[in-house]
């Protein structure tokens, strides 16, 4: 149900009663970059169709936002849960923290793996999202909706 008058009029002449949709959730994003000498990783995944062909997507930015480097990987059968985890590596390579959040290049990498059909890895970011990495920069808030 779309939750328009129409729909609701339909359902009201069978004697049916329909049962609208939840609002999404919209969230607020800022990218924020890790301390001086670590790398921040974001990553996220997208799929097409549970099960389906699935995609991941991350990228490596250091505490200026400058890329190090970023991938897209091809998974078979994704389930449909998907989700984003960032992390921050440090001076020792362990994993200083990982929370759940959402970045767009991350997510446009994770398209780009649907539409690429193979693994890569890239040393700077790739044209398509190279806006994206310059709104991290200047910190410019997005939105995910859920």
């Amino acid at each position: 149900m779309l939750n328009c008058m129409d729909d609701l009029l339909i359902l009201r002449r069978f004697g049916l009663w329909g049962r609208p949709s939840k609002a999404p959730v919209i969230k607020s994003v800022v990218w924020s970059p890790p301390a001086s000498g670590w790398i921040k990783v974001n990553t996220d995944s997208a799929a097409m169709g549970s099960p389906g062909v699935g995609g991941c997507g991350g990228i490596f930015q250091n505490c200026r936002a400058f890329v190090k480097g970023c991938f897209v990987i091809l998974i078979d059968q994704r389930s449909p849960c998907a989700r984003v985890i960032t992390c921050t590596v440090g001076p020792e390579a362990f994993w200083s923290s990982i929370r759940w959040d959402g970045n767009q290049v991350a997510y446009t990498l994770s398209k780009h793996a649907l539409e690429l059909h193979a693994d890569s890895w890239w040393l700077s970011a790739l044209s398509f999202c190279s806006s994206l990495v310059g709104n991290d920069c200047i910190a410019l808030e997005s939105f995910r909706f859920s």
